[in-house]
């Protein structure tokens, strides 16, 4: 019996499809990691790393407030698209995004006074660089996972933001003020969101007439609210050592904001993995085979979190040296908590919150994320007040260490019962 399983997972339909070839998500990522690769870094070799500083400290307040403008789809979007009939799905589209689209305005104002009061420097363009954020939470992601079309993905969103962002960093290169770099971005973000939506709404067969906006919000209330606040927690887990370091030890916020976007960037190479089975999980057949196909993904990822934290651990100071026209130098004994912090993460942490939230149990995440949070405030600002940007590191490898130990036991009612 046991063979036959093994042997009929190669054949699900959602493995055999197209739009959930690993390819495409390759090629997504792959674009998706470029464009703020290589914006991030080639700024920082033009203006000066305190001015750097207050931009990433804005971005950090600005992925914060974006929470507000994503109404919680990054979390649980595609499980409702793919839980949608078909003839609602563009619906439930266009309902969301304008209510996204009326959460824009405070969402950045809010944000733009934070990072205003929260920079020492710098305090307009670190304003500006949480703007830049909340535009960019208008995308249309969720609703190509949950319909299982990343090659759409690609053509409509990926590919066009990719050339926005090097659009944006000719500008930049050519008048060396990156007041215009971010302008252009923000800009050019939210036209392609609109036209992106009108084109989608086109090729439907939608009478606008018949939409009825105000009732947007009931689509899964229960759910988004709880999403919308998995997503919140999760942004101040994300934001939390750069605001405690900029309290404790603001010398030290430059190092810290480069380290961590070298570590992001190295997580982002592992989401075709990720996303592939995002989308497989929306497959009915799935359901039959549920315990080898969470082990399969708990192997898969385990193996890749390895080889990607080893990169990391090898080659971040040499990659951080470069990139920052050797602005900032670390050595190996700064990465090691780091790599370890990136493997929990993404042999543990990634494919359970995965799993848990393709089978709709987002209480267990929140709850797990909840008792992370309240843990790590303290493990946080004592280790960081105390010990810098050591401290931190460190603190960052404790909670990711927490966040895994409380994904695994929300998990274990659900998931290792079957096995």
């Amino acid at each position: 019996m046991r063979r036959q399983r093994v042997l009929k997972i190669h054949h699900i339909e959602g493995e055999e499809k197209g739009g959930n070839s690993i390819i495409f998500h390759a090629v997504n990522t792959f674009f998706s990691i470029l464009g703020p690769l290589i914006t991030s870094f080639s700024v920082l070799r033009v203006i000066s790393v305190d001015a750097w500083g207050a931009l990433a400290l804005g971005q950090a307040i600005g992925l914060f407030s974006s929470i507000f403008v994503s109404l919680g789809t990054n979390v649980n979007g595609s499980n409702e698209i793919a839980n949608s009939k078909k003839s609602k799905q563009v619906e439930v589209l266009l309902k969301i995004s304008f209510i996204q689209i009326v959460a824009l305005i405070p969402a950045s104002a809010l944000s733009f006074l934070i990072a205003f009061l929260f920079s020492n420097s710098n305090k307009v363009l670190a304003g500006l660089g949480s703007v830049s954020l909340n535009f960019s939470a208008l995308t249309i992601a969720w609703y190509f996972f949950g319909k299982g079309e990343p090659k759409k993905l690609l053509i409509f969103e990926t590919l066009p933001r990719f050339i926005i962002t090097m659009l944006s960093l000719v500008i930049f290169f050519n008048t060396e003020n990156i007041y215009n770099q971010i302008f252009i971005q923000i800009i050019f973000t939210f036209l392609l969101f609109v036209i992106t939506l009108f084109v989608i709404f086109k090729q439907s067969t939608i009478d606008w007439h018949l939409l009825n906006i105000g009732i947007s919000l009931n689509i899964q209330y229960s759910q988004r609210i709880k999403s919308s606040t998995i997503a919140l927690i999760s942004c101040l887990n994300s934001v939390t050592p750069i605001l405690i370091l900029s309290l404790t030890a603001n010398a030290a916020v430059p190092t810290w904001a480069a380290i961590d976007k070298i570590a992001r960037y190295f997580s982002i190479v592992n989401e075709p993995l990720t996303n592939r089975y995002r989308n497989l999980s929306n497959t009915q057949q799935i359901n039959d085979f549920k315990s080898f196909f969470s082990w399969r993904v708990f192997v898969q990822h385990f193996v890749s979190g390895a080889i990607l934290s080893l990169c990391l651990f090898i080659s971040g100071p040499r990659v951080l040296s470069v990139i920052s026209s050797n602005k900032i130098i670390l050595d190996h004994q700064s990465f090691l908590f780091i790599s370890i912090s990136l493997f929990i993460n993404l042999s543990t942490r990634s494919p359970a919150f995965l799993l848990l939230s393709s089978k709709n149990n987002l209480s267990g995440i929140l709850r797990s994320l909840s008792f992370t949070f309240i843990l790590s405030i303290p493990i946080l600002y004592i280790l960081t007040r105390s010990y810098s940007f050591s401290g931190a590191c460190f603190s960052v490898f404790i909670v990711s260490l927490l966040t895994a130990l409380f994904y695994l036991s929300a998990m274990k009612s659900r998931f290792i019962k079957n096995c």
